[in-house]
């Protein structure tokens, strides 16, 4: 079972002050396009891309008025971390110990 369907809407504060600290987000590959299926899908929206300053944001709202945030998926970086994780799982087949700190990705 979906553990957030357990919460009870007043535990969640994302709407409170500060206004949506603790909103959701969806990723999408393509932020254009899946903006543009929402909108075909007629969902409310609390901002469009096309709305204010920040070009690259846009936020949803869930049928109780909870925000969503709708977000594109940074492949590149994932690619990197994916490199990173699969280097280290050979090191320790091969019985080698590492100690990784930090989120480099270099």
């Amino acid at each position: 079972m979906n553990q957030l369907a357990t919460f009870e809407a007043d535990s969640l504060a994302g709407n409170d002050e500060p206004q949506g600290f603790g909103h959701l987000a969806i990723s999408v590959d393509d932020l254009d396009a899946g903006c543009s299926r929402f909108e075909e899908l007629g969902v409310k929206w609390k901002k469009r891309l096309i709305d204010g300053r920040m070009k690259n944001v846009a936020f949803l709202l869930d049928p109780d008025g909870y925000w969503i945030e709708i977000i594109q998926v940074r492949l590149r970086i994932w690619q990197r971390r994916l490199q990173m994780a699969n280097r280290l799982i050979e090191r320790e087949a091969q019985g080698e110990s590492q100690v990784v700190s930090g989120n480099s990705c270099d």
